[in-house]
């Protein structure tokens, strides 16, 4: 039987929408669940605009929602009308088992809109990618206040939390504790599971090239070059180090397409500013020597350095943020400790790290090619979505079906009988149903169905129900 999930895309800051990383992993992860699962469908609701690669490859069991979506930077996450969405959802003809949803402060709206105002009974999987835990001062610290209550809000009332690694499960429990009860911690602590991004393995190994072996060893910086990134202290850094050797550049993707990082191209000799196609970036990548890390622990994961270390780059991260994390994955426990000593770096040891790496004999080289490896098979979805779409079963086993006494729930299977196949208006129609008059929501009359009719999906994503 089918499940339903309704989904909701989440735009970071509509700049370039190309290189919007939840827009990418939103499309890949679909693509291959849909591959490996014929039991699912996504209601999914997405913005007026989209790039024109994202419904490529899309199967038949998603139907686009399009709504006028608002960026997270501009408070997407607390953006919710009501009325439109009954209207475009549609739940007297499509039907909806449990909410995806990768900004938890919507989880409470959505959840309100369906089980309250249409007496459904679903649950919530949400997923936290970003969570405020900023080490500056206190006034910064309580303008962050209201966005993580709405955040820890919405997790407290889904089934299932899922974030994007060990440390930021940390860094999540950690700012939580302090406004919530003993009870409500622990119950937050068991729901709250590391579910790590992937990525297109086979995309990524498609525009495979040799590395050059020029003396000049190139760097990649491939995140938006801010504050949270670490980028302020890797320039200070790099200029420093520039007026000692000569033999090194650095690429900047620049996703946010900021113009003052435009303008440092010109104004430092080794920054070359790059815009390229997502084919252009990958090929870069796999080009790169060398790729960097030093985001300091104001956010959970960095999908580009998956893909740059993926592509045989060798790594120089953080150890003080997921990066080590990230990289153990990838290793065995003989191999650690090279790793650690060639690949991680604390903020005084930055500076000789980097010249270690750029005077590499090789050995840097030959460990990367064997993590590259094991990254992408540990990383490529055809390994992780299995892990996620696990979850959603997960979730949708939370709602029970009504009891076997239950008449209703079997006269709506006769129903299905007689007329050889119906779709859910009908069904309702025929059950006359009213939320005021009805003591049983309909999932569960729905999760009889489940169990006891077929049930198919029309061109337009509208459920039949058929005799078994």
């Amino acid at each position: 039987m089918t499940i339903h999930v309704l989904d909701v895309l989440n735009l970071s800051n509509g700049r370039n929408l190309d290189a919007d990383s939840g827009i990418r992993l939103k499309h890949e992860f679909l693509r291959h669940v849909l591959r490996q699962r014929s039991d699912l469908f996504f209601h999914l609701i997405v913005s007026h605009k989209l790039p024109e690669w994202f419904t490529q490859g899309f199967s038949e069991r998603i139907r686009l929602i399009p709504l006028d979506l608002v960026t997270r930077q501009r408070g997407g996450a607390f953006s919710f009308n009501p009325e439109e969405l009954a209207e475009l959802i549609d739940l007297r003809n499509y039907e909806i088992d449990l909410v995806w949803l990768n900004q938890p402060e919507l989880v409470n709206a959505y959840l309100f809109l369906l089980n309250r105002a249409h007496f459904l009974d679903v649950h919530s999987f949400c997923y936290v990618h970003w969570m405020d835990w900023k080490r500056w001062g206190s006034v910064r610290n309580r303008r962050n206040e209201a966005g993580n209550l709405a955040s820890l809000g919405g997790m407290l009332a889904s089934r299932l939390i899922g974030c994007n690694s060990q440390f930021g499960r940390q860094k999540i429990l950690m700012t939580a504790k302090p406004w919530l009860s003993e009870s409500a911690y622990k119950g937050l602590e068991e729901r709250l599971i590391p579910l790590y991004p992937g990525i297109d393995a086979s995309e990524i190994k498609s525009v495979r090239n040799s590395k050059p072996r020029d003396k000049v060893k190139t760097l990649v910086f491939p995140y938006r070059a801010l504050r949270y990134t670490g980028f302020p202290y890797l320039l200070n850094h790099l200029q420093k180090l520039w007026h000692r050797r000569q033999d090194f550049r650095l690429l900047l993707t620049d996703p946010s397409q900021s113009r003052a990082i435009q303008r440092l191209g010109t104004r430092l000799p080794f920054i070359e500013i790059l815009a390229l196609s997502r084919s252009e970036y990958l090929k870069v990548l796999w080009e790169a020597d060398i790729v960097l890390g030093m985001h300091n622990g104001w956010n959970q994961w960095s999908l580009a350095a998956v893909e740059a270390l993926a592509c045989e780059c060798i790594p120089l991260f953080s150890s003080e943020t997921f990066f080590p994390e990230m990289l153990e994955n990838c290793c065995t426990k003989e191999e650690w400790l090279d790793v650690r000593r060639l690949f991680l770096y604390y903020r005084s040891e930055f500076a000789n790290r980097l010249s270690d790496l750029l005077d590499d004999d090789g050995e840097a080289r030959r460990l990367a090619a064997k993590l590259a490896r094991r990254a992408r098979s540990f990383y490529g979805w055809d390994q992780r979505a299995r892990v996620w779409s696990q979850c959603l079963d997960l979730v949708d086993s939370a709602i029970p079906p009504v009891t076997k006494k239950s008449r209703t729930a079997a006269a709506l299977v006769r129903h299905v009988v007689r007329c050889n196949g119906c779709g859910k208006a009908e069904l309702l129609r025929a059950m006359e149903w009213h939320i005021r008059t009805r003591q049983v929501p309909w999932s569960r009359y729905r999760k009889h169905l489940r169990a006891n009719v077929q049930d198919q999906v029309d061109a337009k994503g509208r459920t039949i129900y058929h005799p078994s």
